[in-house]
């Protein structure tokens, strides 16, 4: 599996696996998928059929590029099957 940085950059100049090693973790960043309760969906694995009754093609997601909670998302749509239409945002809090 690709790391992270390798996702995001094609081209870094150095492998983030063989060039680097591990010390000690330096945070926790917690993600959320946050839906608006008028749309009925209480779970997750309610949220991925639903454009599909709709008549849809696709969910969208708004994202901030490169950041945990843009990977997570990217990580969910590949895990649950669906395309995604990013939403692209100027920073996080704005996302």
């Amino acid at each position: 599996m690709p790391t992270p940085s390798r996702a995001v950059h094609a081209n870094l100049g150095y492998d983030v696996v063989k060039d680097f090693a591990g010390i000690t973790p330096l945070g926790n960043v917690p993600n959320v998928l946050v839906i608006a309760p008028s749309k009925g969906i209480r779970f997750h694995r309610e949220l991925v059929p639903r454009p599909r009754r709709a008549g849809l093609d696709q969910l969208c997601f708004g994202r901030y590029h490169g950041t945990p909670p843009h990977l997570t998302a990217e990580r969910f749509r590949v895990s649950a099957g669906f395309t995604g239409q990013h939403i692209p945002f100027r920073g996080a809090p704005e996302a």
